[in-house]
């Protein structure tokens, strides 16, 4: 008599919180591919259940009687003490209940057990050996199948921890790079950057982030800013970070004659640059200014800076990680002086 291993693990992963499971996964099982007095064997593994405090299981094991005959249900004990194993209830003819128990938790991943079934239909039958109704320790933990496979519902994220800015930070940048640890129970984040603790006042809200780091901005200058991450998964979100606070400020060059003595913006540096460069410009007396990006169809990417600056020589860092590769105009104006320039980005 031969013993045909069958290749599908069926996983069952756990999750807390939910009262019962009432999913199921078939098996087939073909006559052409097995022949008639075979036995076929079905294992079915389990995620890590260390600390789920396991201590029973049970299923309804629904067959075909015309075309498989179950023999036993075997222990693999990868998963620390065998269970044992009842037979709960017979629900007709081609349905059984199907229980272990213990008194010791399960610990570990592996295989928890193996299905043994005689095949007893002729050439050309089929069916299906169907697992039903898995649970654990009466329904919590429970299982849970997606697209026909026990699947990982898992536990929402832990929350994220931040790295940079430290808090209370004074940048010196109109575009400040912000980032968190990467957490593997995510598979994605979002973000919000205010200007109040509350985040009433919202700056950055987005919620498509899949990496670990962002850049906002432009911001404003002289302005405190407060900024939070939360993690996501498909079983939930996880609680905020902790809030982080920073200030952004313009650096001024030292400058030997006092202020300079007329408007000026110099070319930025490096050019071509990847994927940072500085934009240098002067202003003779205090002024309003706007210095911005933009394409070469005249449309504009980006704001550095808007609002009022002192005399004196100012350097803005720009980031352009996220633009394509190619050559982009920045336009300054401060009060009636105009000038513009390009700039390059080589990736």
């Amino acid at each position: 008599m031969t013993s045909i291993i069958r290749t599908l693990v069926v996983f069952l992963l756990l999750f807390l919180g939910v009262e019962s499971c009432f999913a199921q996964v078939a098996v087939p099982v073909s006559c052409s591919a097995v022949g008639q007095g075979d036995t076929i064997l079905v294992s079915v593994g389990v995620d890590d259940v260390t600390g789920q405090n396991v201590l029973s299981y049970e299923f309804v094991l629904k067959y075909d009687a015309a075309v498989l005959h179950p023999l036993e249900i075997i222990d693999a004990g990868t998963l620390g003490e065998s269970k044992g194993w009842s037979v709960l209830s017979q629900q007709g003819v081609s349905s059984l209940r199907v229980g272990s128990y213990g008194a010791a938790p399960l610990i570990g991943a592996g295989v928890l057990f193996s299905v043994k079934c005689q095949v007893v239909g002729s050439v050309g039958m089929a069916t299906d050996l169907i697992l039903d109704s898995f649970l654990f320790n009466n329904g919590s933990p429970a299982s849970n199948v997606v697209n026909g496979r026990y699947q990982v519902p898992g536990l929402p994220p832990l929350s994220p921890i931040l790295v940079q800015p430290f808090d209370l930070a004074s940048i010196s940048s109109y575009q400040v790079e912000l980032s968190w640890q990467f957490d593997e129970g995510a598979s994605g984040y979002r973000i919000q950057v205010a200007t109040d603790s509350l985040f009433h006042s919202l700056v950055i809200d987005d919620s498509s982030l899949v990496g670990t780091s962002m850049y906002a901005g432009p911001l404003g200058l002289g302005q405190k800013y407060f900024w939070r991450v939360q993690a996501r998964n498909p079983m939930g979100r996880s609680d905020w970070s902790v809030i982080r606070g920073f200030s952004v400020y313009i650096t001024s060059v030292e400058w030997s004659g006092g202020s300079p003595n007329s408007f000026k913006l110099d070319q930025n540096y490096p050019n071509p640059f990847n994927p940072s460069t500085t934009i240098t410009y002067a202003l003779p007396h205090r002024e309003e200014v706007s210095l911005a990006i933009f394409d070469l169809l005249g449309e504009k990417i980006a704001d550095l800076v808007q609002g009022t600056v002192e005399a004196g020589i100012h350097e803005v860092p720009f980031y352009g990680s996220s633009l394509a590769s190619g050559m982009y105009i920045y336009r300054m104006q401060a009060g009636s002086f105009v000038s513009e320039k390009k700039l390059i980005i080589l990736k």
